[in-house]
């Protein structure tokens, strides 16, 4: 009998834009590679190149490259789909992600979009503030979101699903590693279900949680969307010491809790 609680979950209908990434609507669907466009470098590119698109947005660039290239995606089996996908750089980075999942998300709890929340390129200058105004999502990195102007911080025992987790390097040669989590849902397990927390008599927590990200053993072409759980039997302990589980991978080896403890500040944020 599952005796876990659901304390919170995100909406219906930000649960069906991560339901598009990871099954994205072409011929044979396949999940959302990971992209960054820091090694691109495109400027003023169409989202879905830059790593910032929506769903839709990469289904539509991919087929019309298909269409341009004379590829027909009736003769590609999933391999051959996400080999397309990647040698084209279309997919989505971690920010861009979290961006469109929390806008459906607001827009179904508040009826307002997620850019109505955010303030952006705050400290450049006019011209960069009108481009952070007109493309949003383009705008909205992980330092922008873990900024107090955006987000207030959130204690471990008030964590709610559509918080975020932000995690940021205060060296600037680290920067290209911060990262950000989308929390889906909260749920409680009664102390002593867990073997390991028999001697806790606080509620065990499990944060599960979104994303997007490429780990070194993805490989060329196997990173995107992802998801896994943190368990959390010590509220008063740090966020990354708890348990991460995902992929499936020994503890040992998950790069998401290496990513969360090697980074200067591993944060649980809301979006004000």
């Amino acid at each position: 009998m599952n005796q876990n609680i659901i304390k919170s979950s995100i909406s219906e209908t930000a649960k069906k834009v991560i339901e598009r990434y990871s099954s994205l609507l072409l011929p044979i669907p396949v999940k959302c590679p990971y992209y960054n466009n820091r090694r691109g470098k495109i400027r003023g590119g169409l989202r879905a190149l830059i790593g910032k698109g929506t769903p839709e947005e990469i289904v539509e660039e991919a087929l019309l490259l298909a269409l341009r290239k004379k590829i027909s995606f009736k003769e590609l089996n999933a391999e051959m789909m996400t080999k397309f996908l990647v040698d084209h750089f279309l997919g989505v980075d971690c920010s861009g992600f979290v961006y469109h999942v929390l806008d459906a998300e607001f827009k179904a709890k508040t009826g307002h979009h997620l850019r109505t929340h955010l303030t952006l390129a705050k400290d450049k200058n006019f011209l960069r503030k009108i481009f952070a105004k007109l493309r949003p999502a383009e705008n909205a990195n992980v330092r922008e979101f873990a900024k107090d102007i955006n987000s207030a911080l959130v204690q471990i025992t008030d964590v709610s699903a559509g918080d975020i987790i932000t995690m940021t390097h205060n060296n600037p040669d680290d920067r290209a590693y911060d990262h950000i989590l989308l929390i889906t849902s909260v749920e409680t397990v009664p102390s002593g279900t867990i073997p390991s927390s028999s001697s806790t008599s606080q509620n065990i927590l499990k944060i599960k949680y979104s994303h997007s990200i490429a780990w070194p053993e993805d490989g060329k072409y196997n990173h995107g969307i992802s998801g896994g759980i943190i368990t959390v039997t010590d509220p008063s302990s740090p966020l990354p010491s708890a348990l991460w589980e995902e992929k499936d991978v020994p503890e040992s080896q998950n790069r998401t809790k290496s990513r969360a403890l090697a980074c200067s500040k591993c944060e649980i944020r809301r979006i004000k």
